[in-house]
């Protein structure tokens, strides 16, 4: 009795492989170097900073002061007058098209680079 594996499943699952090795490069893989943040206050952007420069930043919104962190390259929200803390518990933003905001304060972060990963859909 011959082993369960013949020739023909052996060049599938070596073609499987290769095809799940390309998607997570050219696809799946991390995004482009973030460059810039982009922060907005009521409608209106009212930041556009380089990542590399850690600072701690206060943005005026609709109902007081969110404090924004930068650092190592990435940034979140660290105090807002919100009552939930949605935008803090959001975390770190780090790649390349990523946005998180604090609605009732009307204030947004997003991650500025050359290849977002996500699309105006996904805000």
């Amino acid at each position: 009795m011959r082993g369960w594996l013949t020739g023909a499943d052996g060049v599938l699952l070596v073609a499987a492989i290769a095809l799940i090795g390309w998607l997570y490069v050219s696809v799946w893989g991390p995004s482009s170097m973030p460059l810039e943040i982009e922060i907005w206050s009521r409608g209106q952007r009212v930041e556009q900073l380089p990542l590399a420069e850690d600072r701690i930043l206060d943005i005026r919104g609709a109902m007081g002061t969110s404090r924004i962190e930068i650092k190592d390259g990435q940034a979140r929200f660290v105090a807002s007058p919100c009552t939930n803390k949605l935008c803090i518990l959001h975390g770190w933003q780090r790649h390349a098209g990523e946005t998180t905001a604090c609605v009732p304060n009307r204030v947004s972060l997003r991650i500025l680079g050359r290849d977002a990963r996500y699309d105006a859909i996904n805000f």
